[in-house]
């Protein structure tokens, strides 16, 4: 059986207008007490294509590691969830449930959204690319179990050696944890009380916690239930978990 990094090579192809798309592995110490899962990795460089009088911009680098902090999820991991529990960079686990950066379906403001504009470059150049639109939630979920490699992939990051306290960022990384199929049964899990769970053979405490782009909403809501959980509970959990 091939090894997790064959199935999952560091180039998966290319990006629009010569870039690499690369595999995005994990950050931070592999033996830290504190992990955390998100879903899919960001782009950390647009650039501005114009062709026939269309003006658009395309995904040209992508994060090496998750939630680099050159990226806008990353400055909002290291603002609103890292400071706020006490934690650095130093000191933590960082990946995504995914391996590879996915362009958003969700329109901007002239009516197209990133995946819109990789098919439109696509269409108009004759140059493939690798990369992908995000698929609806449910199929993303389904996809990041059905990966090839991907499964050993999460057992070696997050467990070998198994973090203590594990926080998941979205409902589809929550809804993976727990062996969930739609995301959906995953909303209500979010920032409960913690689980001890084994998903990866060992034992350790689980939180589900929104992710960084409902916290950039003003009027989602989330914003004070985060806050609160951070400054009282998830303060307490992540201070425990260092100290085992």
């Amino acid at each position: 059986m091939p090894h997790w990094r064959e199935l999952l090579p560091d180039r998966r192809g290319s990006l629009p207008l010569g870039g690499d798309l690369v595999r995005t592995d994990a950050s931070g110490p592999a033996d830290a007490a504190v992990a955390i899962l998100g879903v899919y990795p960001a782009a950390t460089k647009l650039s501005r294509w114009e062709h026939d009088g269309l003006v658009c911009n395309l995904p040209t680098q992508v994060e090496r590691t998750s939630f680099e902090p050159v990226s806008r999820s990353g400055r909002d991991l290291d603002a609103r969830y890292l400071a706020p529990l006490g934690l650095n960079r130093s000191s933590v686990l960082i990946t995504d449930l995914w391996p590879y950066y996915l362009s958003t379906t969700v329109t901007g403001k002239r009516g197209r959204s990133m995946a819109d504009n990789v098919a439109r470059y696509e269409a108009e150049t004759g140059r493939r690319t690798a990369v992908e639109p995000r698929p609806a939630p449910d199929e993303l979920l389904a996809r990041s179990r059905e990966l090839p490699g991907n499964l050993d992939r999460l057992a070696e990051v997050l467990g070998n050696p198994a973090p203590r306290l594990l926080l998941t960022l979205g409902t589809e990384a929550a809804a993976f944890v727990r062996g969930l199929t739609s995301i959906r049964d995953a909303q209500k899990l979010l920032y409960g009380a913690a689980v001890e769970l084994e998903p990866w053979g060992r034992p350790l405490s689980i939180v589900h916690l929104t992710h960084p782009g409902n916290l950039m909403r003003k009027h989602s809501g989330w914003q004070r239930r985060h806050e609160d959980w951070c400054s009282a509970l998830g303060h307490t959990l992540v201070a425990q978990a260092r100290r085992r």
